[in-house]
């Protein structure tokens, strides 16, 4: 196998080294694939998974995939971070990247889920099995035709219901009707059992299971207290004895904690308080009159009441009938074995209890209330955090929502697996979703040797500048935003005879305007691009005659300026840390220069202009495919050793003087928000095109530059050879219309010095001593003015440098024939004013 070393030297002594070997090769993954059930994506903020997500939906436009292989991809080799969302996915390419685009958009679809890890959510979910009024006609219709998991465990209990109830459980959910109570009952619990073993194939496993009233049989069966059969019988027997009671009974919802609600009846028989629902609610329970009556009063009060839909008084005094018959036939059932998983009874005073569930815990399930509150309380104590309604129709989630805010409980999750009359597969798969989302385990079939996509973005990192900004040069107010590509700082407007504007900045090498580095022969410098993305910001429209003069090193901090002047653009600046040598200390160089476009300079469209877009005869003529890496290593051959924008080739192909070269702009799959990338990668390109050994070319000359709208994504370059070393660009988009040109741009070839000196690619503009001619001294000096200690002063100065000097106390005393060489030197005294110096210069001179 390959192997690599890799040593590493700290500043501090520290030394590590690490050898690397090639992975064992892996087995073929062509025929392994996983069914997708949704494209997982995470961040740890809302705003990085909308960002990630829009760079995901970007990419799958661009190229074909398959959703199996894009979810494998997204599940097996990406970090899951806690703030997460989910795609719900089909065959569908187009609907995945559609809810991608929602998910980044953070619309509301119902493909896409979203939500934040719960604490303890990693424990699994506590599967809550609700009781009556979930059902609807067409219930299970959809799982039954696609889901064969569902099919499998309705067959298995339609013996059971065939013998016992004299239906078939399959005919009933396919019915238009599901029919009277006692069927309600039975297929409710059909339902619910089928819906888990769909779970269960999903990858979701039950913490625990709490049970509410008919929920309590398929919990069971959950739990593995009950096999299949045994449940079902459990089921129908329940069932059955309805019949006898059809139609006299009523159940409501009110808004009162249970207790206040059993005192308010206390001493009634024919209504009582039935269901602890939450902290809340209870349900009441009685005859269809009572509860008619309490309905009617209670309403009146104020208070909310809401029927239940059912015609038999579950958990009252109308079930004591029943009893006795439903503990005969449980009786004869074998006997239940241990819950493998805690469960929660709703039963019992105590929900942890583990008393059996045989005859008398089934008459005390028929015929006691229900203590729902204390069971989801219990489960919440004991530090379960996410709850699954497994259910056709959510009926308790709201309550137990309710019962965990009232225990303060905030971070928690509570999800339903199926609604009323929405597509049934759909909703498995996003309530699977949505578990994941909340931190609940999923334990999918994609695994590491699952086939996967291996051109997906990355990591959307969230880039944050941490280095010092350098302090702004005086009489700016703002420095340039590295981000913008450009090296436009702080406004002012110059008013005058022309007026100007200038942008002024300080650049260094912690605020260069381009994410990479671009060392040419060892020098760092800011790319052409830049400088043209400057122009072209300030100008606000095209370029004409730009100049290119003298590269910018952001080695050694500068203050730059970019002028704009009657059209006319510049690039300047000053070093302000000292100068190489003295005679530029202070001094200001121009790097380069450009004019403002005028509408007449171009004189029409940019296909027009550039002889139309890049169609089939332009693909034609550039038959042979050049390696990728053909354009960064022919470059780094010739001194530049990296690109300064993170731009990558896609393709590239040569013909006869022409370039082809697609060319992506995105980084990471961040979109590009400005030309200076795909303005590298032209200018980078062209300087490629020539014939003959690689030589280090710069661009010196471009007669214009035009741009069009945001660059696009992903480019298209087209490089044509012209006379010499100039050369035409244009860059179009995915369909060839072409976006933006560079019309002879020439080039200029520099040494490749391999160790020269990196000071010959810098053109200075600077003051050079010019000697001056020797005069002869000053034959004497005239001391005029001043006290008798300044002139002794200057006297015994002049004296020791052998020149000869006379004092005077007034100009009148000046002789008349001072000769030539004579010098007359005023010194005014250290106690007069400025206005008396001024006089006594004046009347010398006169």
């Amino acid at each position: 196998p390959r192997r690599a070393a890799v040593c590493s030297y700290g500043y501090g002594g520290t030394i590590a080294h690490v050898l690397l070997e090639e992975a064992p090769e892996a087995p073929s993954l062509e025929s392994v694939s996983a069914p997708a059930s949704f494209i997982a994506l995470s961040a740890r903020s809302e705003a990085r998974l909308a960002v990630h997500a829009s760079a995901l939906a970007r990419s799958l436009r661009r190229t074909g995939f398959s959703v199996d292989d894009v979810a494998a991809t997204m599940w097996t080799r990406r970090s899951h971070e806690p703030v997460r969302g989910a795609v719900v996915t089909d065959a569908s390419s187009e609907a995945a990247i559609e809810g991608l685009e929602a998910l980044a958009a953070q619309s509301r679809d119902p493909r896409v889920v979203t939500g934040t890890v719960v604490p303890g959510a990693e424990n699994g979910a506590v599967w809550v099995f609700s009781g009556h009024g979930s059902h609807w006609a067409g219930m299970g219709r959809e799982l039954l035709a696609t889901e064969p998991a569902f099919a499998a465990t309705v067959d298995e209990v339609d013996r059971i219901f065939g013998r016992e109830l004299g239906f078939s459980a399959r005919e009933a959910l396919t019915a238009e009707q599901l029919g009277s109570t006692d069927r309600v009952q039975a297929l409710t619990f059909a339902m619910q059992v089928g819906l888990a073993a769909v779970l269960r194939e999903r990858g979701v496993r039950p913490a625990a299971v709490i049970g509410h009233s008919v929920g309590e049989v398929a919990a069971c069966v959950v739990g593995g207290v009950f096999d299949l059969t045994h449940g079902a019988s459990v089921a129908c027997y329940r069932a059955r004895g309805f019949r006898s009671v059809m139609g006299t009974g009523a159940m409501a919802l009110v808004r009162l904690p249970f207790d206040e609600t059993a005192r308010r009846l206390a001493g009634r028989t024919d209504v009582v308080a039935a269901i602890s629902a939450s902290a809340e609610s209870t349900v009441v329970s009685g005859t269809a009159a009572a509860v008619d009556e309490i309905v009617e009063a209670w309403t009146a009060e104020g208070m909310t009441v809401r029927r239940v839909n059912t015609d038999v008084a579950f958990h009252s005094p109308a079930m004591d009938a029943l009893t006795p018959e439903l503990a005969r036939l449980v009786g004869g059932l074998p006997e239940p074995g241990q819950a493998r998983i805690p469960l929660y009874s709703t039963a019992m005073a105590n929900p942890r209890s583990n008393v059996p569930r045989g005859p008398d815990y089934w008459v005390a399930n028929l015929r006691e209330q229900v203590r729902f509150t204390e069971a989801v309380q219990a489960a919440a104590e004991d530090g379960h955090r996410v709850f699954l309604e497994v259910s056709a129709h959510p009926v308790v989630s709201h309550s137990i929502v309710e019962t965990l805010l009232a225990l303060g409980v905030g971070d928690h999750a509570v999800v339903p697996v199926l609604r009323r009359d929405q597509p049934e597969r759909r909703a498995v798969a996003a309530a699977v979703a949505e578990l994941y989302c909340h931190g609940a385990p999923v334990d999918t079939a994609v695994t590491p040797a699952t086939r996967w996509a291996t051109d997906l973005p990355g990591t959307q990192w969230h880039h944050r500048r941490f280095w010092r900004t350098p302090t702004p040069p005086p009489g700016t107010r703002a420095l340039h935003d590295p981000s913008s590509h450009t090296l436009l700082g702080g406004t002012v407007d110059v008013t005058g005879e022309v007026p100007a504007r200038v942008w002024q900045t300080r650049l260094a090498m912690d605020n260069r305007p381009y994410p990479g580095d671009h060392p040419v022969q060892n020098t760092e410098i800011v790319p052409a691009a830049v400088l043209l993305n400057t122009f072209l910001t300030a100008a606000g429209s095209g370029l004409t005659d730009v100049r290119l003069r003298t590269p910018v090193p952001p080695g050694r901090a500068r203050d730059i300026q970019v002028v704009l002047q009657d059209r006319s653009l510049r690039i300047s600046s000053r070093l302000i840390d000292g100068a190489e040598e003295a005679d530029l200390a202070g001094g200001w160089l121009t790097h380069s220069s450009a004019v403002v476009a005028r509408d007449q300079d171009f004189g029409g469209e940019l296909n027009e202009l550039m002889g139309g877009g890049i169609d089939a005869d332009t693909w034609a003529r550039c038959p042979e495919r050049l390696p990728a890496r053909h354009i960064v290593d022919t470059l780094a051959g010739v001194g530049v050793a990296a690109m300064g924008f993170g731009w990558r080739v896609i393709e590239m192909w040569r013909g006869d003087g022409e370039l082809l070269v697609r060319v992506s702009a995105e980084v990471d799959g961040s979109p590009t928000a400005t030309w200076a990338g795909l303005l590298d990668a032209a200018t980078s390109a062209a300087s490629t095109v020539f014939d003959g050994p690689p030589r280090l070319r710069m661009p010196a000359r471009i007669e214009r530059v035009h741009v069009c709208g945001p660059p696009p994504a992903v480019a298209l370059l087209h490089v044509r050879r012209g006379q010499g070393t100039s050369t035409d660009v244009s860059i179009a988009d995915e369909t060839g219309a072409v976006r933006a040109s560079l019309t002879a741009m020439t080039f200029e070839e520099l040494e490749n010095p391999a160790g020269s000196d990196t000071s010959r690619m810098l053109h200075r503009v600077a003051w050079h001593d010019t000697p001056i001619p020797d005069l002869d001294g000053p034959t004497d000096v005239a001391l005029v003015g001043a006290s008798d200690d300044d002139i002794d002063s200057l006297s015994r100065d002049l004296d020791a440098c052998g020149v000869p000097c006379r004092t005077y106390e007034h100009p009148d005393q000046l002789p008349d024939g001072l000769g030539h060489g004579s010098v007359v030197l005023l010194v005014p005294g250290t106690d007069e004013s400025p206005e008396s110096a001024a006089e006594l210069l004046l009347h010398t001179l006169k």
